[in-house]
């Protein structure tokens, strides 16, 4: 009998040892990538289109805020970091696990709501801060501390009142969103609305876009969006994370997704491949979908060794 059970024994540790082997002889490599959440349908379709290209790999695609993004991609090695403001990266990654970013696309904040909004059918661009100023109204807002839309839209509010001659209107519109009540990052923001828990709130055009949400359009003075303003925009400022856990003042600025290779990379070759492939017409097609402007081209900031697979005329 105890023959028969160690052979048994023999034979079951034989089919794992087995087992093991021809798993780690058919698992495929992993391309980590981390995105802003504003960039998940345009990832996801880059994601697939250089999935096809590259079947040998597979291809991670994880969306968070960019803040948190930027802290994970300091803890656990990932290949590549999209995030919702190019200076993230310098700033929450700094020069010891990252040595450049590369500015690919922009976009706008608009005033977004839901068919539940109350008084949605009387929002125009010469009273749009008060409606939602009523007493009955719901303003939403993403946390500033953990993605980039929350403090982008405190800039602009700080622009609104300038540019309106509304004296107190941002600490108005800031009471209307108790701490309390932040959203965790854009992507929360946006689901809550559609689950009907606020009436308005503002968020990246490219982001409402591609969740079909309606939406105001903004004048280019706050909206973030007019590289052609950035003096006006830096008037403003904020105070958001730094990579030593305390809080830094940075000044309003356009709106510049950045994409950067941590130093953690473990498939530099492929990520390289990846980046060229988001910067090219295919890459830049998808991005389009979503409403997001292309920069051609794109704006390169390196504080290290700057990145050298990028076609010269870029």
């Amino acid at each position: 009998m105890k023959g028969h059970l160690l052979l048994a024994a023999i034979f079951v540790a034989f089919l794992l040892v087995l087992n093991l082997q021809f798993t780690g002889c058919t698992s495929k490599p992993t391309l980590r990538i981390l995105a802003a959440d504003a960039l998940a349908h345009s990832f996801r379709r880059i994601q697939e289109d250089f999935q096809k290209q590259h079947p040998q790999f597979t291809i991670s695609l994880e969306t968070q805020g960019s803040i948190l993004l930027s802290r994970l991609a300091v803890l656990r090695p990932c290949d590549v970091l999209a995030v919702a403001d190019k200076r993230l990266v310098k700033r929450l990654l700094t020069d010891k696990n990252a040595d450049w970013v590369i500015g690919f696309a922009s976009t706008e904040l608009v005033l977004l709501w839901t068919d539940m909004s109350k008084h949605k059918g009387e929002v125009r661009k010469d009273n749009w801060w008060k409606i939602i100023l009523r007493d009955d109204v719901q303003l939403g807002l993403a946390n500033p501390d953990q993605d980039p839309c929350g403090y982008f839209t405190l800039m602009s509010w700080k622009l609104a009142e300038l540019h309106l001659g509304e004296k107190g209107l941002f600490e108005k519109l800031r009471a209307k969103c108790p701490k309390k009540k932040w959203a965790l990052h854009a992507g929360d923001l946006l689901a809550r609305m559609q689950a009907f828990q606020g009436d308005y709130a503002f968020a990246y055009r490219c982001h409402a876009q591609d969740m079909h949400m309606p939406f105001l359009p903004l004048s280019k003075e706050i909206n973030l969006g007019d590289r052609s303003l950035a003096k006006e925009y830096a008037r403003v400022a904020a105070k958001v994370p730094n990579y030593q856990g305390g809080a830094e003042t940075v000044t309003g600025s356009p709106i510049i997704f950045g994409i950067t290779i941590p130093k953690s990379c473990k498939h530099r070759q492929l990520a390289q491949k990846f980046i060229k492939f988001c910067l090219s017409e295919a890459g830049q097609k998808h991005l389009a979908e979503s409403s997001l402007k292309c920069l051609q081209p794109p704006i390169v900031e390196a504080w290290g060794p700057e990145p050298d697979f990028l076609p010269k005329e870029q």
